[in-house]
């Protein structure tokens, strides 16, 4: 109740308190120094393929078998 008071009595008071939190607030986020979406180098594969006439799914369902066959099942 005292606070409401305050701010009934001296507006100016508080019209300057809630004026300085938003320029220091505004000056903090220009001045953060932490990116919100960094680099992210994610390994990436490209197939170059002399195989033609295949549609994405045939395409993809040939490589998954092979590459499926070629590292989890290597001959002993």
């Amino acid at each position: 109740m005292n606070l409401i008071r305050f701010a009934l009595r001296k507006p100016i008071s508080i019209l300057v308190l809630v004026m300085g939190l938003i320029v220091f607030g505004i000056g903090a986020v220009r001045t953060i120094k932490v990116d919100i979406l960094p680099k992210m180098n994610l390994p990436v594969i490209y197939i170059a393929h002399p195989f033609g006439g295949y549609s994405p799914d045939q395409m993809e369902s040939y490589f998954a078998k092979t590459t499926l066959i070629f590292y989890f099942l290597p001959m002993g």
